[in-house]
């Protein structure tokens, strides 16, 4: 990973602005209270006096009483994002320290019966969505949760290597983002009724559209007759034309109560996306992708962030009426209110439908924003080649959930459709390696790095069967759970190539049985388009390779005893593991008697 210092050079850089900004709102807040008495005691003895200096000293102090309270907000807006950005360079600096993960897990996305997910611990405690997770938004979330579980075609993932290549040297606009999106919190419900309520499409009747606008010009017309002629007719005409607008207001109230009840909600999750938006759209991309996602902001005439801040206007106008006083002028003059309700649905006519595509882009910024991130950190990953032919080829290739000290890298290469039989004791690394393998083709098939120092691959879809869960809701066997998994497996694989990879399988039934069963699968993968490792403790099904020397291969992890203790170097190697250490562990530990 990449040394911490850029962050702790961030974090210097922010402590001190944050402690420069608190110093000065509090000197500001100071500066409004002395204000507001100054301006008591203006008004006071303004009031005794008269003297036309006090009222000029009244309105001076409270024209800089306005400035203050524009400049605290400024104030208060900037250091918040200082707060967040300190808060983020903190969280990266002790992540890459190893002193701890704060980021979110995605226990929403654990599924147990997904093709790999749950066997290669994508989501959860200590998974690869929490290593790689730095979104704030649901749509973010949801998102990176989406690309982690659905393998992405050969063009896709190399228009998202070209955006995680050029978001990774983006680092001040990256942690702008993710501090813009963390100033507010949302949810799927609150997603979800954006959505809903954009693409509603309700309608002022033609009646009310007509009295809205002729009632308020004949109650003008009236009044300059009124003060024209001073005629009671035309004074008691005008009574009655304030009184029809007031109704025909009142007929409308179900509507703009419906409005304002939702109104609060919408204006505060469109506030919090507006500013991720702004975000975006005031950053120049070279990437096509980048550069398609950001035109979807700036192509429907004004950008995304101007209608929803156009969106933002029309609900506090509308929230106006609950004052009862702005109510009863506005609207008896001029149907103020049902002009803004008409304006409200002519907004949902021309940017409704557009909603999804701005939380759409949200979304993915957060999620290559994410995949950047990780580059970034991991300057020596590889982002692979894509290839149209099936082979593999990785050097030094590691798991990148295990710290950079522990982990042990090996080489790797598939020729065309090739199956490992893998051997060796437990604890030797069959299947971490396993694991690495299917995590790497994840992260390949998101367009991110792989741990590796180079890469050559071909995606294909992940099939895992390592960590099948038993259902007792659905009264099926942790046996029978397997034997479904590995039908899917095949099923698939006759439609299409697949990585497969199997650990220890048929575990729930007895030694012949298992290795009958093993043997089985063996031939049938060998007899298909799959690329992928099986680990086995049986040695004598190592010998099925005789069979298959073009297709499948032995490879084995070792471990000596040296000095009464076991030691692995969690090295790959050809050929059939020769020791053992279940006997010896036991020994060791008193569980059995030495021989």
């Amino acid at each position: 990973m990449i040394d911490p210092s850029p962050y702790q050079q961030r974090i210097k850089k922010y402590a001190e602005s944050t402690a420069k900004g608190n110093q000065l709102s509090r000197g500001i807040g100071q500066g409004r209270l002395a204000l507001v008495i100054a301006i008591l005691v203006l008004i006071y003895f303004y009031l005794t006096r008269q003297d036309l200096i006090l009222l000029g000293l009244l309105i001076a102090c409270i024209v800089a009483l306005i400035v203050l309270i524009r400049w605290h907000q400024k104030v208060s807006k900037q250091l918040k994002m200082d707060q967040a950005l300190l808060k983020i360079n903190q969280e990266e600096a002790a992540f890459l320290n190893g002193n701890q993960e704060p980021f979110d897990p995605g226990k929403t996305f654990v599924d147990t019966n997904h093709a790999y997910s749950y066997d290669l611990d994508i989501f959860g405690p200590d998974s690869l969505y929490q290593h790689l997770n730095r979104t704030a938004s649901y749509p973010g979330r949801s998102r990176l949760a989406q690309v982690l579980n659905s393998p992405a075609e050969s063009a896709t993932i190399l228009q998202r290597q070209q955006s995680v290549a050029e978001l990774g040297n983006r680092l001040n606009f990256r942690q702008e983002l993710l501090a813009t999106a963390r100033q507010q919190p949302d949810s799927k419900e609150t997603t979800d009724f954006l959505r809903s309520w954009s693409l509603q499409n309700p309608v002022i009747s033609s009646r009310v559209q007509v009295l809205m606008y002729v009632l308020p010009v004949l109650l003008v017309i009236c009044l300059i007759a009124l003060f024209t002629t001073h005629h009671s007719l035309l004074f008691n005409l005008a009574i009655l034309l304030f009184l029809a607008n007031l109704g025909l207001l009142s007929s409308q109230q179900k509507a703009i109560k419906s409005e304002l009840l939702d109104g609060d909600q919408i204006d505060r999750i469109t506030h919090q996306y507006a500013l991720i938006i702004r975000c975006i759209e005031n950053e120049a991309f070279a990437s096509p992708l980048l550069r398609d996602y950001h035109q979807k902001l700036v192509d429907h005439g004004k950008s995304a962030s101007e209608a929803i801040h156009h969106l933002s206007t029309l609900l506090q106008r509308l929230d106006s009426i609950n004052n009862g006083v702005v109510m009863i002028i506005y609207d008896g003059l001029c149907c103020y209110h049902l002009h803004i309700l008409k304006s409200l649905y002519q907004w949902r006519q021309v940017h409704g439908r557009h909603v999804s595509d701005w939380l759409q882009v949200i979304g993915e910024m957060e999620m290559l924003n994410s995949l950047a991130n990780f580059h970034y950190n991991n300057p020596k990953y590889a982002l692979p080649e894509i290839v149209s032919d099936p082979k593999w080829e990785f050097e030094q290739l590691g798991h990148p959930l295990i710290s950079g000290k522990e982990r042990v890298c090996n080489d790797l290469t598939f020729d065309h459709f090739q199956y490992i039989i893998l051997t060796g004791s437990n604890m030797s690394g069959k299947s971490t390696f396993l694991r690495s393998l299917g995590v790497n083709m994840v992260l390949a098939s998101c367009g991110a790095p792989v741990c590796a120092s180079s890469a050559k691959l071909k995606p294909l879809p992940v099939w895992v069967s390592m960590r099948v869960a038993d259902s007792l809701s659905d009264h099926e066997s942790y046996f029978f759970a397997e034997v479904r998994r590995l039908k899917t497996i095949m099923d698939h694989l006759e439609k299409e190539p697949g990585l497969v990879l199997l650990d220890e399988i048929l575990r729930g039934t007895n030694s012949d049985d298992k290795r009958k069963g093993t043997l089985a699968i063996i031939k049938r993968l060998a007899s298909m388009n799959a690329i992928g490792a099986l680990a086995t403790h049986d040695l004598e099904i190592c010998n099925i390779t005789n069979s298959y020397p073009d297709i499948l291969s032995n490879h084995c992890f070792e471990v000596e005893i040296i000095d009464q203790q076991l030691h692995f170097d969690y090295r790959l190697r050809d050929g059939i593991c020769q020791n053992q250490s279940a006997t010896f562990l036991m020994q060791k530990m008193g569980v059995i008697e030495n021989s």
